[in-house]
């Protein structure tokens, strides 16, 4: 339990139906990280910026703007980079 509250609601990366949700919710201070996360048969490497600052970011994937908090879904064997920062 301690496994999936840290990396589910703490770092915030957490699998959905229709993706791969990205919502940090770290207290003040922490930093930056990274979580490369195994999904579905993909690869995402996270990096998240700010975290500790606020709970409303901009998620970037394959360096591309995605409105709201979820990564789509990637094929089997691919390897996505994934940008969380803080607004």
């Amino acid at each position: 339990w301690a496994w999936h509250a840290a990396t589910c609601w703490l770092l915030g990366v957490r699998p959905s139906l229709d993706g791969l949700v990205v919502a940090p919710r770290m207290p003040a201070g922490f930093g930056d990280y990274t979580v490369t996360r195994r999904f579905r048969g993909a690869t995402y490497r996270i990096r998240v910026t700010g975290s500790g600052t606020s709970t409303v970011g901009r998620l970037r994937v394959d360096g591309a703007d995605v409105d709201g908090d979820t990564v789509p879904i990637a094929p089997p064997g691919a390897t996505v980079d994934v940008a969380w920062e803080a607004a």
